[in-house]
């Protein structure tokens, strides 16, 4: 009965500390002014209160972290809430928003697309390197996902710059008059021909990947904004697929 009571009064503390913290959160600029002079290259964009008095989540685009309203200490990890057994990743879930918005900011025209065989369960989104050994590996779990009624969208992360073989040949591909064909022709051994000297989308698909924090391929981005490094076999793709939607909203 006491255990029960002292941590029944400890919530009760936590939530009057979580309503102070959201009257006197720090400002943007006032963060901004804060950290800058040890951390100049951090642009703060969003600060709000989390459970734990007196300690702030900062983000900076995909980068979420933690500060002291005085600035005194900075904290950079993962911030999970223990609730009747259950773990919840607040900082992924932050992270996610981001991501999220920032996925839906592409135009999907400028993507290539392998539609789901009937009704659509699940889009995902790949950044591809037609170079990348593993992202050619992915590319052969695509009918298994469409069947399963996944469409998969492809975008381009050529892992070297403008002006080398690699990003030139995703440009080829991007500019082909039949991307999708063009794509799977690639992956499955076919010499890429054709001009790179059109208006593709290569460094916007770029920019998107580099501020998300991503810097491997392939990577597997979920609609809800869930990042999934690397190769994955579709029966285990599907599987996490399938258990986010059944998550309630």
């Amino acid at each position: 009965m006491l255990k029960r009571t002292l941590i029944a009064s400890c919530l009760l503390l936590s939530s009057f500390a979580f309503a102070a913290d959201q009257a006197n959160t720090p400002s943007v600029d006032t963060m901004q002014k804060t950290l800058v002079k040890s951390f100049p290259e951090i642009k703060v964009e969003h600060i709000s209160p989390t459970p734990i008095a007196n300690l702030f989540e900062v983000t900076s685009g995909a980068n979420v972290f933690y500060v002291t309203a005085d600035g005194d200490y900075l904290l950079y990890g993962e911030l999970l809430a223990i609730k009747n057994s259950e773990v919840t990743n607040l900082t992924e879930k932050t992270r996610q928003v981001f991501i999220k918005k920032a996925l839906d900011g592409l135009d999907p025209k400028s993507l290539i697309i392998f539609p789901a065989t009937g009704k659509t369960k699940a889009t995902i989104t790949i950044g591809t390197d037609v170079d990348c050994g593993y992202c050619r590996k992915l590319h052969e779990e695509v009918p298994a996902l469409n069947a399963a009624g996944i469409t998969v969208r492809y975008l381009a992360f050529p892992r070297s710059p403008k002006g080398t073989p690699s990003y030139e040949k995703s440009a080829k591909i991007w500019c082909s008059a039949d991307p999708k064909k063009t794509i799977d022709d690639t992956f499955k051994g076919a010499e890429v021909t054709g001009s790179a000297d059109c208006k593709n989308p290569l460094e916007e698909h770029l920019a998107f990947v580099k501020s998300i924090g991503v810097s491997a391929t392939p990577v597997i981005i979920l609609e809800n904004g869930t990042v999934l490094p690397g190769y994955m076999p579709a029966p285990e793709l599907i599987k996490i697929i399938d258990e986010q939607n059944a998550k309630p909203a």
